[in-house]
């Protein structure tokens, strides 16, 4: 058969396209499955030591052996007057437990038990491959079986933050037993994920990564399973959250130029109880820094007793929203001598229902064998609240994927507020270095 010039060029067109397209997508996998370590200093675990010393918090270090015989490292912070719960704080691509310091901060000051992982091939931690939810998930579930034996809650709650939101939603297949979860700026499939990543380089939106680089993404996907016998297919925050009846709180920037918005919204499509949170202004893993007290009180709103019992209870969604708005009640009607354990309700909490009609007293609490009786709000302390704001401004201003810079004067003085000498200067000339 005579070919053409013309099919000659072509031809040698598309062998040079499939060529560059299987290079490309054998470098593309490697790299996601390997991505840079950020690695754990002593500095890092003194300096937080001295802030759990200061929330008059233990420190300790917890590990566990994974079945793929993988050692896994993690911080178990444990007030000394906790309020009953724990949480689990997961970070983000590249990263490690100190870029959720800020979070254990504030959690830990209303008596949250938080327990801080570094994610396989992050980190302290051991694993050959990161693989965004594939292996992590059952991860998770060690996790919550260790905070179990060792500090009994009454309730285990999960934040993530990127890499680790997605890796927590799809725990929810393997660890039903979470209270209420909570993931800002997680990805709806890797598929999709991926299709971005193609296009970013070229300030192009996901129809590049569907359309001209496809041929990349799919040999990646091939090579990923050939060689490491992992089928990236199936990490998949969005057909996790579909089957979950756990409570999921959504948190996304509206200006992400890392993780579209759109993931958070397909993962809403799939599960109608799921609560999505787009905050104006907020970049990726923003929305501390963007809306700090919004932030605050939609987390510990999310993490509050009255919200879990309620979702969990067989309620149509009308009166469940109800039940939420009466518990929601405004801490200035309760006298200033209360003290107690449980966060402030927030004046709009996270539901999309004003609470203004509600009435201003609250409900009779309900009694619990297995804690004392409390008043179910607290007047704000500016004391308490005033450091993990700060904390959040510093680790945001540092960390490798905030897009968040402070100005000169504000950041001298929240360097100022870290108690650890060492702490001060790696944070001083992250920041000088903007």
């Amino acid at each position: 058969m005579h070919l053409t010039g013309k099919s000659r060029r072509l031809l040698l067109f598309l062998t040079l396209y499939l060529t560059f397209s299987a290079v490309a997508g054998i470098y593309v996998a490697d790299g996601a499955l390997h991505p840079s370590r950020r690695s754990l200093t002593e500095e890092d675990e003194f300096g937080m030591r001295q802030i759990a010393h200061s929330l008059d918090s233990d420190l300790e270090n917890v590990s566990l052996i994974t079945p793929d015989a993988a050692t896994l490292r993690a911080w178990s912070i444990q007030p000394r007057r906790g309020n009953g719960d724990a949480a689990i704080l997961l970070h983000g691509l590249a990263d490690n437990r100190i870029g959720m310091i800020g979070y254990a901060q504030l959690l830990l000051a209303r008596g949250f038990t938080v327990l801080l992982p570094d994610a396989r091939a992050h980190g302290a931690s051991g694993g050959q491959f990161a693989t965004y939810g594939l292996l992590e998930r059952n991860d998770i579930h060690q996790w919550f079986d260790i905070l179990v034996a060792r500090v009994h809650p009454h309730c285990i709650f999960g934040f993530g933050e990127s890499m680790g939101a997605a890796q927590l939603l799809q725990s929810l297949a393997a660890e039903p037993r979470f209270c209420a979860v909570a993931a800002e700026s997680s990805f709806s499939n890797f598929r999709e994920i991926a299709y971005d990543r193609m296009g970013q380089p070229f300030h192009l939106g996901p129809w590049f990564g569907r359309s001209a680089l496809r041929p990349v993404v799919e040999f990646a996907f091939l090579y990923t399973r050939w060689k490491y016998h992992f089928d990236m297919r199936q990490v998949s925050p969005e057909n996790a959250v579909t089957a979950t009846k756990v409570p999921v709180f959504l948190i996304h920037g509206h200006i992400d130029s890392n993780i579209s918005p759109r993931h958070s919204r397909r993962i809403q499509a799939r599960n109608p109880n799921t609560v999505l949170w787009e905050v104006p202004n907020a970049d990726h893993c923003g929305a501390i820094s963007a809306a700090p007290k919004e932030f605050e009180q939609r987390l510990l709103a999310w993490f509050s007793t009255p919200h879990v019992e309620t979702a969990a209870s067989p309620f149509p969604r009308e009166a469940k929203q109800s039940a939420l708005a009466t518990a929601a009640i405004d801490c200035r009607s309760r006298p200033k001598s209360v003290a107690t354990k449980r966060p402030c309700a927030p004046g709009t909490g996270p539901f999309y229902f004003s609470l203004r009609s509600q009435p201003t007293q609250p409900p009779s609490p309900k009694t619990r064998p297995d804690r004392p009786q409390t008043p179910s709000c607290t007047p704000p302390n500016r004391t308490n609240i005033s450091f993990p704001q700060t904390a959040f401004q510093i680790r945001l201003s540092y960390r490798r994927a905030s897009f968040h810079k402070p100005d000169p004067v504000s950041s001298s003085l929240l360097v100022k507020s870290i108690p650890s000498t060492g702490l001060q200067k790696r944070f001083r000339s992250q920041l000088c270095s903007k």
